[in-house]
């Protein structure tokens, strides 16, 4: 799995704030386009996913406040699953709606900037991936879903623990310490 090249530079941002994972994936709709990207609902839960994993590792902190999912294609937002299955396989081609009160959300400011530069990050860095292979990324043997995924059963919870601490070795193998 790709890291970004250099975390974000934020200054201290112990409060840093949680946001939905819709309000994350119209932070990555909303970066798309500039690269002649569409995105899938499978690609945007897979993005999420890896924008959170990656802020836990850095942070310590959760970046989405909702509880990451272990389903059969991969990790998935519940709540997201419901904003954007309406798509289907086709891309996303509007903001996402909350999914409890139909508000939309953005991650545009936060303070220190960081989760931003963070979810811009990750968009450089994976954009490049497609559904299928950030999905292969994100389940295989080694991840936090793989921990936790028993076949059958659809709602197994990912603990934001295990996703530290993937995306923490991920981080110390690619700084060489690993």
């Amino acid at each position: 799995m790709s890291v970004p090249e250099s975390p974000p530079t934020a200054g201290q941002d112990s409060l840093l704030p949680m946001y939905s994972s819709a309000a994350i994936a119209n932070r990555f709709l909303g970066v798309a386009p500039a690269s002649g990207s569409r995105l899938t609902p499978m690609k945007i839960q897979k993005l999420v996913y890896i924008a959170h994993g990656w802020h836990l590792a850095y942070k310590d902190r959760p970046l989405c406040f909702e509880t990451a999912q272990a389903w059969r294609w991969g990790p998935v937002f519940h709540d997201l699953y419901h904003s954007v299955k309406r798509w289907g396989r086709h891309p996303i081609t509007e903001e996402i709606r909350d999914y409890w009160d139909g508000e939309v959300y953005v991650v545009e400011e936060d303070e220190g900037g960081f989760a931003v530069e963070l979810i811009d990050a990750i968009w450089d860095v994976y954009r490049r991936f497609s559904a299928a292979q950030l999905s292969a990324m994100t389940h295989a043997k080694g991840t936090p879903w793989a921990a936790v995924y028993k076949r059958g059963k659809r709602y197994a919870e990912i603990p934001n623990d295990l996703i530290r601490s993937h995306y923490r070795e991920l981080l110390r193998e690619s700084s060489g310490a690993g």
